[in-house]
């Protein structure tokens, strides 16, 4: 088999050859692309995609050699120039639908993401703008001092957030229980999602975000539910 593709491309014309030379170029990165490919694991939308995405990358340099086969395959029955640049095409758009596919897969099992509601300066002008600053700061001291059931509800007008709000989608449970443990409510809901902490950090996971401090937020929710619980 291996003289035979070797006769093919002794036999095949100097721009055939050149063409396919060059087509196979992006085999030497081969080790390179495995490296960089391991990567994908660190967090893939899910265990699936991350697999279809690792064997596609590195099927590549075989699905090449594969190409540059039926190239000359093709030009040896044929001799139609047209027809030998196929199976090159075929490779780009396969891998093509296979990435285009992966990132939609991708975008619509991504956490969701709500960069709008987690800025400080929402609260300014509010009773609660030092809180807020000091939630920036991770200044715990300064938090402690000021948090009081009066001014840890405050909700800022734009969405309707309070500060246990902010501290969520901020990723910041130990903000939240400082918070929590001043009275903050945690079954508020912001204006234009109409969902309570709990509800969102929930969305978040079951939509693949695996952030340990995500079930932290959602352990302190349900630790102040119980503790509510057992009040009543």
């Amino acid at each position: 088999m291996k003289i035979k593709i070797s006769k093919r491309f002794d036999a095949a014309p100097k721009w055939l050859k050149a063409y396919l030379t060059f087509t196979l170029l992006p085999i030497v990165a081969a080790p390179l692309v495995y490296f960089g490919s391991i990567f994908i694991f660190d967090n893939p939308p899910n265990e699936l995609l991350g697999w279809l995405l690792f064997i596609a990358v590195n099927s590549y340099s075989f699905l090449l050699l594969g190409a540059a086969k039926l190239s000359l395959l093709l030009h040896e029955r044929y001799h139609n120039a047209l027809l030998d640049f196929l199976p090159q095409i075929g490779v780009v758009l396969l891998l093509s639908t296979i990435f285009v596919v992966s990132d939609y897969i991708a975008q619509k099992d991504a956490p969701p993401s709500y960069p709008e509601y987690s800025d400080y300066t929402l609260f300014e002008g509010t009773t609660a703008e030092p809180l807020a600053q000091a939630l920036e700061e991770k200044n715990w001291d300064k938090l402690k001092q000021l948090a009081n059931s009066k001014n840890v509800n405050v909700r800022e007008k734009q969405y309707g957030q309070t500060l246990l709000h902010l501290a969520a989608l901020n990723f910041d449970p130990k903000g939240m229980k400082i918070l929590l443990d001043a009275d903050a409510n945690p079954t508020v809901r912001i204006y234009e999602k109409s969902k309570t902490i709990e509800e969102l950090a929930i969305e978040r996971l079951q939509r693949g975000d695996k952030s340990p401090k995500l079930k932290q937020i959602i352990a302190l929710i349900n630790g102040y539910k119980q503790r509510s619980n057992v009040a009543q």
